[in-house]
């Protein structure tokens, strides 16, 4: 191979430019020039917009991604595929890598006699598959263990949640009932790893809502300790599996409606329940939003991601299609390694299934993370830290 090119869809992770370092970083070594592809998907469809990459124009340590990044299905896009065939033809591009979540991998068939490395990316990390549930759980068996983005994004998770960086602090000083939102569209482990920031209760969209139980289990927490916080996934549904929060307005190229705001349903909701009952109107929705997606990434994505675009770079220089650079966990080590791209579940359609959260991390009795959920994150986030807990002040103040 003398030119391979790289393109990265969908939403953007802060490990995406650690990815592009590692890819362009091995082709140098191997005499091969990377054509950069602008906005994704678009950036194929015109041959102008592009960029040649080269480790010197990049840096690790910044998010985001260099090459920009956009929501663009080809099959939506008359002739699409034909187009940007021919493009990669006349770039004389001899192979392809993808750095994307579902929808940006997805369309990878369409592009027969072109070799493809994969690389999965999405702070959701919802592409891959999880360890047989009809078998003990075993990590090892984790197609995918966690996709270049999430870390930083659970690191930022926790904090949110946390005393030391969180929104915790307010809720004690002003005795606050705060939903915190997490994105999630459909998979809740980064609403889970909030666990490590210690919030009372995580609502995940992989079960519906149960609002009469959390909202004893509010009424009940407050009642306790005068502050409760609440993380909830965005794509979180109501028992009849309608999300609880969307804008059908605002749709995008694959069809998924905006969602986000699901946080401030359920606090109105409980205000309006609770308000008189606990003598408080302090109920909060705080919705990070892009931050969770934003800023530098972690040492471990950082370093996993330029490992990541490496291996993606060497299938490529050693002829080999279809395959995908992945993550995975031997007892406390984690490894980059090749997985064929077909091991990713899809429907009949040919589009990848979302890996959803293994419910065996999760306690849905008492809404918070399980042990094992813990022993999962442990390469990813570290040991659970113990609880913080403020100074035992006086609540009643004594009369001479």
């Amino acid at each position: 191979m003398k030119r391979i090119g790289v393109l990265t869809g969908g939403g953007d992770t802060s490990a995406l430019n650690s990815i592009l370092y590692g890819i362009t970083d091995a082709a140098q070594q191997d005499g091969i020039e990377v054509t950069g592809f602008l906005r994704g998907w678009a950036g194929l469809l015109d041959s102008g917009q592009y960029v040649v990459l080269s480790p010197e124009i990049l840096s690790p340590d910044i998010g985001g991604t260099f090459l920009k990044t956009s929501r663009t299905k080809l099959a939506k896009i008359e002739g699409g595929y034909d187009q940007a065939r021919a493009n990669l033809q006349a770039l004389g591009i001899d192979g392809l890598i993808l750095i994307g979540g579902d929808d940006t991998i997805s369309v990878a068939a369409q592009f027969e006699g072109v070799p493809i490395a994969i690389i999965t990316k999405t702070i959701d990390n919802d592409v891959g598959a999880n360890s047989p549930p009809d078998e003990p759980l075993d990590f090892s068996k984790i197609v995918n263990y966690f996709t270049p983005g999430f870390p930083s994004a659970a690191r930022r998770a926790a904090d949110f949640a946390s005393w030391h960086g969180g929104v915790r602090t307010t809720g004690y000083s002003h005795e606050r009932i705060i939903v915190l939102e997490s994105m999630g569209m459909s998979a809740g482990w980064l609403a889970l790893a909030s666990a490590f920031g210690h919030p009372d209760f995580i609502l995940v969209p992989e079960l519906s809502l149960d609002y009469a139980r959390l909202r004893e289990m509010v009424a009940r927490r407050y009642a306790e300790q005068k502050h409760v916080l609440v993380v909830v996934a965005e794509g979180a549904v109501y028992p009849d599996g309608s999300v609880i929060s969307a804008d059908t307005t605002n749709v995008d190229a694959f069809g998924h409606a905006k969602l986000g705001g699901c946080a401030d349903v359920i606090a109105r909701r409980l205000k309006a329940d609770l308000s008189a009952e606990l003598k408080t109107r302090n109920f909060n929705a705080i919705i990070p939003s892009y931050l969770f997606r934003c800023g530098a990434p972690t040492v471990l994505d950082k370093k996993i991601g330029i490992k990541l675009g490496r291996k993606a770079e060497q299938l490529l220089a050693r002829g080999k299609s279809g395959k995908m650079a992945s993550v995975k966990r031997s007892g406390d080590t984690l490894r980059v390694v090749t997985v064929d791209a077909r091991r990713l579940p899809r429907d009949d359609e040919g589009n990848i299934v979302p890996k959803r959260l293994d419910l065996r991390l999760y306690d849905s009795e008492n809404m918070c993370i399980t042990p094992e959920g813990v022993e999962y994150f442990k390469p990813i986030l570290g040991k659970m830290p113990s609880p913080l807990q403020p100074a035992k002040f006086v609540t009643k103040p004594t009369r001479a």
